[in-house]
């Protein structure tokens, strides 16, 4: 497994997150604001998403 850190979501992971009303559906849904692209992107990991790649939140 590979682990990579940034301070921003890298561009590859955002293509992935639904826009517009989807994501505000999404955001409403799963309690987290439409500006944390990191908080859409774990409250979206058990979904299907693109390739091989799974997203998964690491504790700290």
């Amino acid at each position: 497994m590979t682990t990579f850190e940034s301070d921003s979501l890298f561009p590859f992971f955002a293509n992935m997150l639904p826009e517009g009303a989807l994501r505000r559906v999404v955001c409403r849904q799963h309690h987290v604001d439409e500006n944390d692209l990191f908080g859409i992107l774990c409250a979206m990991s058990g979904a299907d998403s693109i390739g091989s790649i799974d997203v998964k939140e690491v504790a700290q």
